[in-house]
This record gives structure tokens, sequence and C-alpha cells, in this order.
């Protein structure tokens, strides 16, 4: 598994995010989020990405978009103005293209990461651990039970869930120490479609850790 470490020193601010889904024009979705359209969703959704500083690092955790088609999706994802250490949705068109698109020649049958799959964006797979100075984050986009290096003190961040899965919201502990960090979650703890990486760490470090497993 792809290990990478950081420190807070070198970015302005860190940010964690998951399920933009931008594009997608479906009321369940933009109307729980407290939009009335899809492009109001959408403009949304190109305001928050416009508001992230060149020397922040962004950690998107899957889904970016939906419904739009490739080039869109790819457009936008070439708009991030910071670097961005992405993973595998399940929701992959556009972000796909970008993939297969920047395989190295005579790798396009394989899977390479990390991979440069924009100007600032690196695909890292369908999950990686993070290391940020003594944080350490186990990252993907779909809630595990178990993930690697739970019980030596790693927590969990992952999305896919729109804040359905109540049990990985940020006042709920039943599955120890993860954290659905899709848009819902960061609209209604800060106003934004991130979480900072400080916000994720206060509230990781309020849950308890998880019975479920004690290897």
């Amino acid at each position: 598994m792809l290990k990478i470490k950081k420190s807070r020193k070198d970015y302005n601010k860190i940010k964690i995010n998951s399920d933009f889904h931008y594009g997608h024009d479906r009321d369940f979705l933009y109307i729980p989020r407290g939009f009335s359209s899809g492009k109001e969703h959408s403009d949304w959704i190109d305001a928050q990405i416009a508001s992230l500083d060149p020397d922040d690092l962004l950690i998107c955790l899957g889904d970016v978009g939906l419904g739009i088609g490739a080039a869109p999706i790819i457009d936008f994802i070439e708009r991030i103005p910071c670097e961005t250490l992405m993973v595998w949705g399940n929701h992959n068109s556009g972000v796909y293209q970008a993939y297969k698109n920047n395989l190295p020649v005579g790798f396009e049958n394989h899977e390479v990461y990390p991979l440069r799959i924009a100007k600032n964006v690196t695909m890292m797979g369908e999950s990686f651990l993070l290391d940020v100075d003594r944080d350490r984050f186990f990252c993907t986009h779909m809630a595990p039970l178990v993930f690697h290096d739970q019980n030596r003190g790693r927590v969990c961040l992952c999305g896919h869930s729109h804040s359905n899965l109540k049990q990985i919201n940020p006042d709920r502990d039943d599955f120890g120490k993860i954290l659905d960090c899709g848009v819902e979650n960061a609209k209604m703890f800060n106003g934004t479609a991130f979480f900072d990486i400080d916000e994720v760490v206060d509230i990781l470090a309020k849950k308890k850790p998880s019975t479920l497993d004690h290897h």
C-alpha cells in the first residue's frame, strides 16, 4: 500500500473532501445539500474549488463528478489549483479517462500508482496511508470496518455515504475512529465543501476506538 508523508509547515492549509458530485443534476443530491437546482450546486462547488490556495493540499476521497460526461470532469480537476491526492470512488467518469490518458506507454492495461492525472492531481489508487506530522490516516472512499494500523492509532478518512451512515458522522463513534468527510458533513460542520485537517483530528480524537476487532 502506498504511504506518503506530509508536514503542515509545507502548506497554507490541508483540506479533506469526498463526493463533490460535480454536475450531478438530481434533486436527491442537491436538495439535501441546501440548493434549489443542479446548476446552483455546481456553481457552489466551482466556488469552493476556486477558494483553494495554490499552497494548500487537498485530499480528495473520490466521486468527483457524475452525469455530465468525461470532458467537463477532466476540466474540473484541471482547475484544482493546489496539490491534490485522490483515490478512486465508485463514480469515476472523467477521472478514469484522465487516468487512462496519462498512463505510461506500454502500461495501458495496467494499474500504475501514484500517477499524475492533471496538473496538480495525483491518483493514489483505491486507498493510501497518509502521515501528516504525527497524525496518521487511512484514506479511502468507502468506510471499512477494519483498516491498516487501526490498533496502532491510525484513523480512517472516507466518504461515499453522504452522511447517511450515521455511525461515521462527526458526532458518532459506533464504528470507531472513522469519519465520513463528504460534502454533506463538511457543509453542516463548517459551511464549506472541505474539512480542515485540524478539524478532522479534533473530531476523531473524541471518538472511542472500535471494539469490532482486536488485532
